[in-house]
Order: C-alpha cells, then structure tokens, then sequence
C-alpha cells in the first residue's frame, strides 16, 4: 500500500484535533461570561484565580503575555498560544 496511514487512522486524528479544539472552546466560553465573543482582563483573572491557586498578579501577567496590543482575549490568540506551549500559558511553563 502506497499510503501508510489508513483512512481509520486518518479519521482518528482528525477527530482527536476536533476534540482539542473543542476543549479550548470550552475553556474559553468558560471565560467570557458575556458572551461577546472575546475575553476581558477582568473575565480571564476570575477565571484563573476560581481555584485559587493563582494570584490575580499572575493572571494578570498571563493575560498580558495571551492578548494582543487590543486588550481582548479571542479564541485564535487563545488556541495559538496553547499549541506553542503544550498547553500552557508562557509563564506557567516558565514557571512564574
């Protein structure tokens, strides 16, 4: 067979992607409680900080790192930073 991946492995793939990227859709609807489609300063650091086992100091850095020069959060920034970083945030994975 000239394809070594067979369709059911192809498949398989995809639909672990599609479920990746439904659970950033989660955790992003998670933080915008306004539902506008994008997420505040205020919305992310409620968020991080619901566990308490971040600082609002801490949120507010990750923020700072996630979003563009607008201020907001989107999904595309959100699913962007998240797969350069295996999933977390720059200063998580910096460890501060």
């Amino acid at each position: 067979m000239k394809y070594p991946l067979s369709i059911a492995t192809l498949s398989a793939l995809v639909l672990a992607g599609a479920a990746a990227a439904g659970d950033w859709q989660a955790k992003f609807d998670g933080m915008d409680t306004d539902s506008n489609g994008v997420v505040s300063e205020a919305e992310f650091t409620a968020y991080k900080t619901a566990d308490g086992e971040t600082s609002a100091e801490d949120a507010s850095e990750q923020f700072a790192q996630l979003a563009g020069e607008d201020g907001e959060l989107t999904l595309a920034e959100l699913e962007a930073a998240m797969s350069t970083s295996g999933g977390e945030t720059p200063s998580e994975r910096d460890g501060y």
